[in-house]
Protein backbone atom coordinates (compact mmCIF):
# COMPACT_ATOMS: atom_id res chain seq x y z
CA UNK A 1 0.00 0.00 0.00
CA UNK A 2 2.58 2.50 0.79
CA UNK A 3 4.94 1.35 -2.22
CA UNK A 4 1.86 2.39 -4.14
CA UNK A 5 0.84 5.39 -2.93
CA UNK A 6 3.72 7.81 -4.18
CA UNK A 7 3.68 6.17 -7.68
CA UNK A 8 -0.63 7.24 -7.36
CA UNK A 9 0.02 10.59 -6.17
CA UNK A 10 3.06 10.89 -9.25
CA UNK A 11 0.62 10.19 -11.56
CA UNK A 12 -1.96 12.71 -10.64
CA UNK A 13 -0.40 15.19 -9.58
CA UNK A 14 -0.97 18.97 -11.26
CA UNK A 15 -1.53 17.86 -15.22
CA UNK A 16 -0.55 20.34 -18.15
CA UNK A 17 -1.92 20.29 -21.61
CA UNK A 18 0.82 18.01 -22.71
CA UNK A 19 -0.69 15.34 -20.21
CA UNK A 20 -3.36 14.35 -22.66
CA UNK A 21 -2.58 13.61 -25.98
CA UNK A 22 -5.28 12.20 -28.40
CA UNK A 23 -4.49 8.65 -28.95
CA UNK A 24 -2.79 7.68 -32.28
CA UNK A 25 -4.13 4.84 -34.40
CA UNK A 26 -2.18 4.53 -36.68
CA UNK A 27 -3.12 3.65 -41.05
CA UNK A 28 -6.41 5.71 -42.67
CA UNK A 29 -9.68 5.31 -40.90
CA UNK A 30 -11.64 2.41 -42.18
CA UNK A 31 -15.13 2.68 -44.53
CA UNK A 32 -16.85 1.54 -40.76
CA UNK A 33 -14.80 4.04 -38.89
CA UNK A 34 -15.95 6.57 -41.51
CA UNK A 35 -19.49 6.35 -41.04
CA UNK A 36 -19.29 5.71 -37.36
CA UNK A 37 -17.58 9.57 -37.16
CA UNK A 38 -19.89 11.65 -39.97
CA UNK A 39 -22.60 9.43 -38.14
CA UNK A 40 -21.88 10.70 -34.94
CA UNK A 41 -21.27 14.48 -36.07
CA UNK A 42 -24.86 14.42 -38.03
CA UNK A 43 -26.14 13.28 -34.80
CA UNK A 44 -24.77 15.24 -32.48
CA UNK A 45 -25.92 18.05 -34.94
CA UNK A 46 -29.92 17.55 -33.78
CA UNK A 47 -28.89 18.47 -30.48
CA UNK A 48 -28.55 21.77 -31.01
CA UNK A 49 -32.26 22.36 -31.79
CA UNK A 50 -32.86 22.68 -28.16
CA UNK A 51 -30.86 26.01 -28.58
CA UNK A 52 -33.25 27.08 -31.16
CA UNK A 53 -36.16 26.26 -28.94
CA UNK A 54 -34.77 28.76 -26.30
CA UNK A 55 -34.84 31.35 -28.90
CA UNK A 56 -38.73 30.94 -29.54
CA UNK A 57 -39.85 30.39 -26.53
CA UNK A 58 -37.53 33.60 -24.84
CA UNK A 59 -40.49 35.75 -24.44
CA UNK A 60 -39.77 39.43 -23.43
CA UNK A 61 -36.43 38.85 -23.91
CA UNK A 62 -36.76 39.84 -27.72
CA UNK A 63 -33.15 41.02 -28.07
CA UNK A 64 -31.36 39.04 -25.82
CA UNK A 65 -32.58 35.62 -27.26
CA UNK A 66 -31.45 35.52 -30.70
CA UNK A 67 -28.11 37.59 -29.85
CA UNK A 68 -27.05 36.08 -26.98
CA UNK A 69 -28.96 33.18 -25.05
CA UNK A 70 -29.45 30.69 -28.71
CA UNK A 71 -25.49 31.73 -29.48
CA UNK A 72 -24.32 30.51 -26.28
CA UNK A 73 -26.66 27.38 -25.79
CA UNK A 74 -26.53 26.00 -29.68
CA UNK A 75 -22.79 26.55 -29.91
CA UNK A 76 -22.62 24.61 -26.54
CA UNK A 77 -24.87 21.76 -27.73
CA UNK A 78 -24.22 21.30 -31.92
CA UNK A 79 -20.75 19.36 -31.06
CA UNK A 80 -22.28 17.36 -28.59
CA UNK A 81 -21.51 14.03 -31.21
CA UNK A 82 -18.00 15.03 -30.76
CA UNK A 83 -17.89 15.77 -27.40
CA UNK A 84 -18.60 11.58 -27.13
CA UNK A 85 -16.47 10.52 -29.66
CA UNK A 86 -13.56 12.70 -27.76
CA UNK A 87 -14.49 11.01 -24.65
CA UNK A 88 -15.10 7.15 -24.93
CA UNK A 89 -13.47 7.22 -29.15
CA UNK A 90 -10.53 9.53 -29.09
CA UNK A 91 -8.18 7.32 -31.24
CA UNK A 92 -10.32 8.29 -34.06
CA UNK A 93 -9.86 11.68 -34.16
CA UNK A 94 -6.48 11.85 -36.04
CA UNK A 95 -6.11 15.53 -35.58
CA UNK A 96 -7.52 19.02 -34.17
CA UNK A 97 -8.06 19.93 -37.48
CA UNK A 98 -10.71 16.75 -38.31
CA UNK A 99 -11.91 17.40 -35.20
CA UNK A 100 -13.11 20.77 -36.56
CA UNK A 101 -13.91 19.66 -39.62
CA UNK A 102 -16.40 17.16 -38.42
CA UNK A 103 -18.21 19.59 -35.89
CA UNK A 104 -18.69 21.75 -38.49
CA UNK A 105 -20.62 18.36 -40.47
CA UNK A 106 -22.24 18.99 -36.97
CA UNK A 107 -23.02 22.83 -37.68
CA UNK A 108 -23.87 22.18 -40.97
CA UNK A 109 -26.44 19.69 -39.64
CA UNK A 110 -28.08 21.28 -37.31
CA UNK A 111 -28.16 24.78 -39.66
CA UNK A 112 -30.37 22.87 -42.27
CA UNK A 113 -32.89 21.43 -39.78
CA UNK A 114 -33.23 24.80 -38.30
CA UNK A 115 -33.73 26.45 -41.82
CA UNK A 116 -36.37 24.03 -42.48
CA UNK A 117 -38.00 24.19 -39.40
CA UNK A 118 -38.56 27.97 -39.92
CA UNK A 119 -39.16 27.81 -43.75
CA UNK A 120 -41.83 24.72 -43.55
CA UNK A 121 -43.18 25.19 -39.94
CA UNK A 122 -42.85 29.01 -38.19
CA UNK A 123 -42.90 30.48 -41.81
CA UNK A 124 -45.00 28.89 -44.33
CA UNK A 125 -45.49 31.81 -46.12
CA UNK A 126 -41.96 33.19 -46.47
CA UNK A 127 -40.25 35.44 -49.02
CA UNK A 128 -37.60 34.36 -51.48
CA UNK A 129 -35.31 36.02 -49.41
CA UNK A 130 -36.22 34.52 -46.50
CA UNK A 131 -35.29 30.63 -48.49
CA UNK A 132 -31.52 32.66 -49.54
CA UNK A 133 -31.24 33.64 -45.82
CA UNK A 134 -32.13 30.56 -44.31
CA UNK A 135 -30.31 27.51 -47.08
CA UNK A 136 -27.80 29.74 -48.36
CA UNK A 137 -26.47 31.73 -45.85
CA UNK A 138 -27.59 30.55 -42.62
CA UNK A 139 -26.01 26.71 -42.60
CA UNK A 140 -22.47 27.29 -43.96
CA UNK A 141 -22.25 30.43 -41.17
CA UNK A 142 -23.50 27.29 -38.04
CA UNK A 143 -20.91 25.18 -39.75
CA UNK A 144 -18.57 27.92 -39.31
CA UNK A 145 -19.29 28.72 -36.06
CA UNK A 146 -19.02 25.26 -34.80
CA UNK A 147 -15.91 24.51 -36.75
CA UNK A 148 -14.62 27.13 -34.36
CA UNK A 149 -15.55 25.69 -31.56
CA UNK A 150 -14.31 22.44 -32.95
CA UNK A 151 -10.61 23.66 -32.77
CA UNK A 152 -10.59 23.66 -29.31
CA UNK A 153 -12.65 20.06 -28.25
CA UNK A 154 -9.26 18.29 -27.24
CA UNK A 155 -8.45 15.82 -24.21
CA UNK A 156 -8.36 18.18 -21.97
CA UNK A 157 -10.98 19.58 -22.32
CA UNK A 158 -12.66 16.33 -21.60
CA UNK A 159 -10.45 15.56 -18.63
CA UNK A 160 -11.04 19.25 -17.44
CA UNK A 161 -14.98 18.94 -18.07
CA UNK A 162 -14.15 15.42 -15.52
CA UNK A 163 -12.63 17.89 -12.86
CA UNK A 164 -8.78 15.93 -13.69
CA UNK A 165 -7.34 18.39 -15.23
CA UNK A 166 -7.11 22.63 -15.42
CA UNK A 167 -10.22 23.72 -17.96
CA UNK A 168 -8.08 24.54 -20.91
CA UNK A 169 -8.34 28.68 -21.86
CA UNK A 170 -7.67 27.67 -25.39
CA UNK A 171 -10.66 25.93 -25.17
CA UNK A 172 -12.92 28.86 -23.60
CA UNK A 173 -11.45 31.75 -26.16
CA UNK A 174 -12.18 29.25 -29.43
CA UNK A 175 -16.05 28.65 -27.78
CA UNK A 176 -16.67 32.70 -26.60
CA UNK A 177 -15.34 33.58 -30.82
CA UNK A 178 -17.62 31.17 -32.20
CA UNK A 179 -20.42 32.69 -29.92
CA UNK A 180 -19.71 36.03 -30.27
CA UNK A 181 -19.28 36.04 -34.41
CA UNK A 182 -22.64 34.00 -34.28
CA UNK A 183 -24.34 36.78 -32.16
CA UNK A 184 -23.24 39.41 -34.16
CA UNK A 185 -24.38 37.67 -37.26
CA UNK A 186 -28.00 37.12 -34.95
CA UNK A 187 -28.13 40.64 -34.53
CA UNK A 188 -27.57 41.87 -38.22
CA UNK A 189 -30.71 39.70 -39.39
CA UNK A 190 -32.56 41.13 -36.25
CA UNK A 191 -32.13 44.55 -37.52
CA UNK A 192 -32.19 43.90 -41.17
CA UNK A 193 -36.02 42.48 -40.27
CA UNK A 194 -36.41 45.15 -37.38
CA UNK A 195 -35.65 48.01 -39.99
CA UNK A 196 -37.72 46.29 -42.87
CA UNK A 197 -33.93 46.96 -45.21
CA UNK A 198 -34.32 43.25 -46.12
CA UNK A 199 -37.55 40.98 -45.97
CA UNK A 200 -36.61 37.94 -44.19
CA UNK A 201 -39.32 36.37 -43.54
Amino acid sequence: MNDAAPYFQASYAEPSSAAYPAPVQKGALTLGQWLFVVGVALAGGLLGILGALIQETRGGLSFLGPVVLAPMVEEALKPSGIYYLQARRPELLRSQTFTAILCGISGLTFGYLESLVYLYIYHPDHSTQFVILRLGLTPPMHALFSFIVGLGINRQLIEGAYGRAPFPGASRKFYLTAMLLHGSYNLIVTVLAATGAWEVR
